[in-house]
């Protein structure tokens, strides 16, 4: 919970300063996974989850928020049967629109993203050891998220603030 409170922290304050390099619309997907769509349709792309956990209520979630896993990398949040989190934290074949996976070098996201990385410190954040950048969806409440070790992608996070 205290990982979902500082995405929706950082989410909140990227809106506020309003400086988050936008990305168009079509990359808001994780996996073919996108903010939105319902249980019905993710079950359609990878089946049954391997394990389901009810979430309490707050950070902007319900208390009809439950995670999905698939592995034990790839996470989708629902709040009230729709997608509003998607995450992958390993080199699982799980990309962006633009074939970004973990793994991937910090330098490949800022050819496709832009330069938010180093010109907007705002932008990013540091938790245990990983630096975190946030790239903004056409301006929306939408954000993808690209955190980084080593120079190479660690986790990848497409969320919606709630």
């Amino acid at each position: 919970m205290k990982k979902i409170t500082i995405i929706f922290t950082m989410l909140l304050l990227c809106l506020t300063f309003a400086t988050c390099q936008a990305v168009p619309q079509s990359e808001a997907s994780l996996g073919g996974i996108t903010v939105g769509m319902n249980k019905g349709d993710v079950t359609n792309i990878y089946g049954d989850p391997a394990q389901i956990n009810s979430l309490k209520a707050g950070n902007g979630l319900s208390d009809n928020a439950e995670s999905w896993t698939y592995g034990d990398s790839f996470e989708i949040i629902f709040d009230r049967g729709i997608v509003v989190f998607v995450s992958t934290k390993a080199n699982n074949g799980i990309a962006t629109p633009s074939g970004l996976t973990v793994g991937s070098h910090m330098f490949d996201v800022r050819r496709y993203y832009g330069q938010t990385y180093n010109d907007y410190p705002r932008d990013s954040y540091s938790y245990d050891g990983i630096d975190y950048v946030l790239y903004n969806v056409d301006y929306s409440a939408l954000a993808i998220e690209f955190g980084y070790k080593d120079g190479k992608t660690c986790s990848i996070k497409v969320y919606a603030a709630v």
